[in-house]
């Protein structure tokens, strides 16, 4: 199996949403070997206060944090001792966070078309692939974004069926091994012949995606995201989607160079034309969109820009002339 062959399907298909840019220099670094992306500390959604304050008893905790109907926020909170602590970087509707307790920092009247979102940049693990430009030392490990969306049920995203759960198939220890077509043909027999609801996605690849926009067009195309979970009903009336997508797009400087500021997440209809470019196209021609705050992604932004992949770095890494070997000059 070629490297390019072993390159994970879901980010196979990004290189069709991505500007030319982009593309070519996403085309040397597979050429070289299978692309993944640097280490990075997560997002967090809280600083922890500056300055000593007084610690509310249990009483007074649940009497301020966790009077809401629906639930509470379990995170860190001004005079909480105990708390989980929360690497993600949230934005919720007025309305979610009255009904769970979140915290008024979270809160923003711009979020338009969910309720609530997370962001974080998630480590995959300890794995890594090495090799880039031919240089066994030059490792990368994979690093990505993603995005926990919670919407009210009633919102009607553009899915090709309706099942209440999905789970990708996570299974570490069997991506070091290279399927024959005849074992990705056995697979599709078995999925046939016994469907499993909860093992369909209910977006096709390039469906979903994170989108700069401008004057109510497609001003630059972002990153490509695919569903990893779906719950439904995980609140009352409230379903919940995870997506994953690839890091280092918002480093182009097209997206500058267009003065795109405002970014959306959208979802685009099954039957749409694949082959069109999304860049110009008017959002009404979504099938749905989730308007994310411009406070919100300047810190994704930030985050990818900082701590995401940094292709050029890699490439600088892997193509780098080797260093002369040393001489001890005799006396």
């Amino acid at each position: 199996m070629t490297a390019i062959a072993s390159f994970p399907a879901k980010f196979q298909s990004m290189a069709s949403h991505r500007p030319s840019a982009t593309l070519d220099l996403l085309r040397a670094c597979i050429i070289t070997g299978v692309l993944f992306f640097t280490v990075a500390p997560s997002v967090h959604a809280q600083e922890k206060p500056t300055q000593e304050q007084r610690k509310l008893t249990d009483a007074e905790v649940k009497a301020k944090y966790q009077n809401c109907e629906g639930g509470w926020y379990s995170g860190p909170r001004p005079g909480k001792a105990r708390y989980a602590k929360d690497p993600w970087l949230w934005v919720v509707t007025p309305a979610f966070a009255q009904t769970f307790c979140m915290p008024p920092e979270f809160v923003s009247n711009e979020l338009k078309g969910a309720e609530a979102v997370a962001f974080r940049l998630l480590s995959k693990g300890d794995d890594e692939n090495c090799g880039f430009g031919g240089n066994p030392n030059v490792c990368s490990g994979e690093v990505v974004l993603r995005l926990d969306v919670y919407v009210r049920n009633d919102v009607k995203l553009p899915k090709a069926h309706e099942g209440r759960y999905y789970q990708i198939a996570t299974l570490p220890s069997r991506k070091l091994i290279g399927r024959t077509q005849k074992e990705w043909k056995a697979m599709e027999v078995m999925t046939f012949a016994h469907p499993e609801p909860a093992l369909k996605p209910h977006f096709d690849g390039q469906q979903v995606g994170i989108e700069g926009v401008k004057d109510g067009k497609i001003a630059w195309p972002i990153v490509a995201l695919f569903e990893q979970t779906h719950f439904g009903g995980v609140f009352e009336g409230i379903d919940y989607y995870a997506f994953e997508g690839s890091t280092g797009f918002f480093e182009n400087p097209g997206i500058k160079q267009n003065h795109v500021t405002r970014f959306f997440l959208t979802f685009a209809r099954p039957d749409r034309d694949k082959s069109k470019p999304r860049t110009g196209q008017s959002l009404s021609e979504y099938a749905n969109y989730i308007e994310l705050p411009e406070a919100f992604t300047d810190k994704i932004s930030e985050a990818d820009r900082t701590r995401g992949r940094n292709i050029a770095e890699l490439a600088r890494r892997a193509f780098a002339p080797a260093a002369p070997a040393s001489s001890v000059t005799k006396p």
